[in-house]
């Protein structure tokens, strides 16, 4: 049931049975007209990764991010992928690895993000974000990813999740088994 529907976002109330069996309402938050989500961890040709900084106004702090956007009626996950990584940072990758599915905030809202780590990522032009984005992307160099993950904690601002799994992902199953140099030859 639709307790609140906007431009954006509707608040809606889900049925579902609770540990007595009795049928409780539960509150959650959907996003409208959205058919999908895309975020991805670009990594260049050296190896380093494009992480995005960006204002984020229900926090009112800076929170560093993953390439990210909505999917187009028109466009595959993959397009709106590398559409997203031009607009946001002037990047270009044609090698993306699908990591996973993965929920935003599983106990408010019922979206889901595809997940994506993109290789052999090239400056192609200028950034081009949104008038309503105030985006700064970081180059951020492998071996130095860990300290800089805890000075800008230390500093007080947020990373997203997303940019540590798929950091992890990209180590544990990619970096050593697909060489960079490999792909640049193809």
């Amino acid at each position: 049931v639709t307790q609140y529907s906007g431009k954006f976002i509707s608040q809606k109330t889900r049925p579902y049975t609770g540990t007595d069996r009795e049928i409780c309402q539960y509150e959650i938050v959907v996003r409208n007209n959205v058919r999908s989500i895309v975020a991805g961890l670009p990594v260049t040709r050296d190896g380093d990764f494009l992480i995005n900084r960006q204002f984020r106004i229900p926090l009112g702090r800076y929170v560093f991010e993953n390439t990210a956007g909505l999917v187009d009626e028109w466009e595959t996950l993959e397009e709106a992928m590398v559409r997203e990584l031009a607009e946001e940072t002037g990047y270009y990758s044609d090698t993306l690895h699908h990591v996973a599915q993965v929920p935003t905030s599983s106990w408010l809202t019922d979206e889901l993000v595809d997940c994506f780590i993109l290789l052999n990522a090239v400056k192609s032009g200028e950034s081009k974000p949104e008038n309503s984005e105030s985006i700064e992307t970081f180059l951020v160099k492998d071996d130095e990813m860990d300290e800089w993950f805890l000075k800008e904690s230390q500093a007080g601002n947020l990373i997203d999740p997303k940019v540590m799994m798929l950091v992890s992902y990209y180590r544990r199953w990619i970096k050593d088994t697909i060489h960079i140099t490999d792909i640049i030859e193809k």
